[in-house]
């Protein structure tokens, strides 16, 4: 009752606790960008900081810093394992037709530290049970299915920037491409897979990476997909430029409020 009561009417606590989480969460970020083989998201809430440290090139990066005296959750405490390259689209269902559903198995097959999150629905009366059974069918016969995973309904858009900030790879869509779910995956500072078509629907992928100055990423064929995915989960240098690209230019060029 205290804590509600707190955060539903007394406001100048509430913005003063904002404050200090911010504070914080600023403090974290110029330490971190300060350390060239480690890499923070920007979060726009949450208590926890999502910190990338696969450039250490150490095996378990939480009993490194645990050494320093920094105790760090490990990403297996979250369903992923820290070895892993998480690729995520969070198109709506409807854009992803079955003969794309091969394109993520063979993804998966050709890159084994690849994990696939799909999040194809906005609130639980979208979700539609025959679509996920065919995606997870076609997994299954791939024998990839452990590695494929559909996420569901996130409660609160805070939540979305989250579940970003552990990825690290966009699929677009096709030939219905994202305009929104690009623009956030951009913000989030992730590398972007798009197949390019002759239609706007299915360009605006391409023309936001060529904006940001960045061509890895941009397939014209599903094959080429598939194998501009694959590079980007296996060239671990590659997609970190990619992703230094991207955050570098993406303020600037697309959010810069003109």
């Amino acid at each position: 009752v205290a804590a509600e009561t707190a955060y539903r009417d007394c406001e100048d606590w509430l913005a003063a606790l904002i404050d200090v989480l911010r504070q914080n969460r600023d403090s974290v970020e110029s330490a971190i960008a300060a350390m060239p083989s480690l890499r923070m998201t920007h979060d726009e809430a949450t208590y926890l900081a999502w910190i990338d440290a696969r450039g250490l090139g150490v095996a378990d990066p939480a009993s490194f810093f645990e050494v320093a005296g920094v105790g760090l959750s490990s990403g297996s405490d979250f369903g992923l394992p820290a070895d892993k390259v998480l690729l995520v689209s969070c198109a709506n269902g409807i854009k992803h037709g079955p003969d794309r559903d091969a394109l993520l198995v063979r993804i998966l097959q050709q890159a084994p530290q690849a994990v696939i999150a799909l999040k194809p629905f906005m609130t639980p009366d979208l979700v539609q049970p025959m679509w996920s059974r065919r995606v997870m069918e076609a997994a299954k016969r791939g024998g990839v299915a452990d590695r494929l995973h559909i996420i569901p309904p996130l409660a609160y858009g805070r939540d979305l920037m989250d579940f970003l900030a552990m990825a690290d790879i966009q699929l677009d869509s096709y030939p219905y491409g994202g305009w929104t779910t690009n623009m956030e995956a951009v913000y989030a500072g992730l590398a972007i897979v798009t197949q390019e078509g002759e239609q706007a629907r299915s360009r605006w992928g391409a023309h936001i990476l060529r904006a940001l100055g960045v061509s890895a990423g941009i397939a014209l064929t599903a094959d080429e997909y598939v194998a501009q995915a694959v590079e980007l989960v296996k060239n671990n240098a590659l997609r970190e430029q990619v992703r230094r690209q991207i955050r570098k230019n993406a303020q600037n060029t697309l959010f810069n409020g003109a």
